[in-house]
């Protein structure tokens, strides 16, 4: 094989793909522009395969010599990066978020920042994810875990021949691909995060970089492959979102269409590869790996200092600052590293990596070692986040394949010997309450069990089926609903974020909406749910009837825009205490409305309506997020532990004493909400 040479087409296509993910990550349209990333694992197996192919031809491979190319390209700028990032927060995160990044920094440096996202239960597409100024070094370590991989299996395979090359790379790129396939449903974040997962990916492009033959010929059919791999990948950007069940099959577009407008180029080339060698797009690509990497802190942490919406000015002053930093970081950082010639320059740029590496391992052994430095901030601004997170243990977690896998979690008193009265079953709004009803059940000597599981109804699953996505959801269900039967529990408490799974949820909150209305308008929809979370209802009902159980329906805490971190922050810059006011009582029963009507007038003495939204209201009408001191609440909608049970302390005693206070009174049926 020939010596590599350059493709300025190819730096166009990065350009292209660094530019959709900034503006995916910036707001700025393209709401699928998260598959940028995948147009860079494409582009990146191509080139790499490229480069090792050469020097296997020629005999002069070498993995020592590779790696360090790949050590001099990849980790100096995002050791600094890393680095810089690390100071910033110093000064601005407060003690948990300094304590996650600085996790985050050494999971960079050992090349496992993807395995740390999956583990930790990160959502690429979550709220939270927002604040994670490292997040986006998951793909980073994709490319590194890859990188030890490839040369290794090259190397076995090389002696064999082109086909055995071919062959065995194809099928390893088919079972990662049909591993993918398998996983996502139920796996999605593993999916998203994990080499084995991805490995497809780069594959393809690998597969392209050893299969000359596959490059068309002929003029015509060079331009027809160009455009429709744009197309592929244009398609993507503007039809995908955060909605979209993704990698998968959704994946087969950006990457093909990747792998369509690398194939169309070089030789003659394409108008498309004339288009992409243009001198801007040149530019921005061969800066698209510092772009890539200062993006995502800088929006990050601006975002966490000012809120989570940048006005128009500012976004667009962040964007000029990238540009800055972006240039400065290839022109200094980038360039010199790798173009390196000497032994000596390329040793000390080697070392200088390592000991930067020990020096971020050593700074995020400090920040675990004293709990995030909270001497950093006034004790006033600290003091109401208290007992922030709200408890993970006693989410469902899987014990097998069956229906008898779905294990349920002891919550209450811990007597083995006494039944289970009660039965907590709730999305994460019950898992936000799971330690007051622990608490509460304990105090009365009742044991009961828990089955919660993250953005899933605690229904039978007739609105999952108006969204097509029921397996999983029936499953669950069907599980919960056996144990019942067997176990007969006096009293089954029913908690979720209703207002959640409607899809006239209010526009503040609709990029969680886990509704998918393809094919349908938004009243239609909103029918059918309305209609659907009523059937699920009255099923219920009628299992507490056939089982001799009480049902509560606990109605969700009032929303808020502004979380604890937000308003801690606003608090600290603005040198006055967090505030304690939130939304108001019009606002919270606009949110709530379609779940009301799919409730009202379910009549049955077995069924009972608590408002939990009731004792955050003042005189005024105004909810309430905490008092002097504590804040209630852990993030937008969910109540940390000492917030659930100072506020509803008192009403979760009453349910499982079985009394039906005033405020298990279902309210008024509150008017629709204002057209527009």
């Amino acid at each position: 094989m020939a010596k590599t040479a350059y493709r300025s087409d190819i730096d166009g296509l990065r350009a292209l793909a660094v530019l959709v993910i900034v503006f995916f990550h910036t707001g700025w349209g393209f709401p699928g522009g998260f598959v940028g990333v995948d147009v860079f694992f494409v582009i990146s197996g191509f080139l790499i395969t490229r480069l090792i192919a050469a020097d296997l031809d020629s005999g002069k491979f070498s993995l020592a010599a590779f790696w360090d190319r790949r050590i001099r390209r990849i980790l100096p700028a995002a050791l600094v990066t890393t680095a810089v990032t690390l100071a910033i927060g110093w000064r601005t995160l407060l003690p948990a978020d300094l304590n996650e990044l600085g996790a985050n920094a050494a999971a960079q440096v050992l090349m496992v920042a993807n395995i740390r996202a999956w583990r930790n239960g990160a959502d690429y597409f979550g709220t939270e994810s927002e604040f994670n100024p490292l997040l986006h070094m998951w793909s980073l370590a994709v490319e590194e875990q890859f990188y030890i991989f490839l040369p290794l299996v090259m190397m076995l395979v090389w002696p064999l021949g082109s086909r055995w090359r071919v062959g065995v790379l194809s099928a390893l790129g088919l079972a990662s691909f049909l591993a993918s396939l398998f996983f996502i449903q139920h796996y999605r974040m593993a999916v998203f995060f994990l080499l084995p997962f991805r490995a497809w990916e780069l594959l393809l492009g690998a597969i392209l970089a050893l299969s000359p033959q596959l490059l068309p010929q002929g003029q015509k059919s060079r331009q027809t492959l160009g455009l429709a791999g744009l197309l592929m990948i244009a398609h993507s950007c503007f039809f995908y979102n955060h909605r979209t069940l993704f990698p998968g099959l959704n994946a087969i577009a950006p990457c093909l269409g990747a792998a369509a407008v690398i194939a169309a180029g070089g030789g003659t080339g394409s108008t498309i590869s004339r288009w992409l060698e243009a001198p801007v797009l040149n530019i921005i690509g061969r800066m698209s790996y510092s772009i890539y990497l200062w993006h995502w802190p800088l929006l990050v942490l601006l975002r966490y200092s000012v809120g989570p919406t940048l006005t128009p000015p500012l976004a667009a002053a962040a964007m000029a600052s990238l540009a800055v930093i972006s240039y400065l970081s290839y022109r200094w950082i980038e360039g010199p590293c790798r173009a390196a010639v000497t032994p000596l320059a390329r040793r000390r740029i080697v070392w200088s990596a390592i000991l930067a590496s020990l020096a971020i391992l050593g700074c995020f052994g400090l920040i675990r070692r004293y709990g995030g430095f909270p001497s950093r901030f006034p004790r006033r601004v600290l003091e109401p986040l208290h007992a922030e997170q709200f408890p993970l243990n006693w989410e469902w977690k899987p014990s097998g394949s069956s229906a008898e896998g779905f294990a349920l979690q002891a919550i209450g008193a811990k007597d083995a010997t006494s039944p289970d009265s009660f039965l907590l079953f709730g999305d994460s709004h019950g898992m936000a309450l799971s330690s007051v009803v622990d608490f509460e059940a304990s105090q009365l000597g009742l044991s009961g069990k828990a089955a919660l599981r993250r953005t899933t109804l605690p229904l039978p699953g007739h609105l999952e089926a108006v969204k097509q996505n029921t397996t999983a959801h029936s499953d669950w269900y069907d599980s919960v609903a056996a144990w019942v039967k067997q176990h007969r529990p006096k009293q089954i408490l029913l908690c979720a974020r209703w207002s959640r799974y409607m899809p006239d949820f209010i526009p503040d909150d609709s990029r969680d909406l886990p509704f998918q209305a393809s094919g349908s308008t938004a009243d239609s929809l909103n029918t059918q749910a309305i209609a659907a979370i009523r059937t699920d209802v009255e099923e219920v009902v009628r299992l507490c009837e056939q089982t001799d159980a009480t049902l509560w329906v606990l109605l969700e805490v009032p929303y808020q825009p502004q979380t604890p971190r937000e308003r801690t922050i606003a608090a600290y810059w603005s040198g006055e205490n967090p505030s304690v006011l939130g939304i108001d009582r019009a606002t919270h029963d606009r949110r709530m409305h379609s779940f009301h009507e799919a409730i009202a007038g379910l009549n049955s003495p077995r069924l009972h309506i608590v408002d939990l939204s009731l004792p955050f209201f003042n005189g005024e009408d105004r909810s309430r997020v905490g008092r002097a001191g504590l804040l209630w609440y852990f993030d937008d909608d969910h109540l940390n532990p000492k917030g659930a049970r100072e506020v509803l302390g008192p009403t979760i005693r009453a349910i499982l004493e079985g009394q039906v206070g005033e405020s298990g009174n279902l309210p008024p049926l509150p008017p629709p909400p204002p057209a527009g």
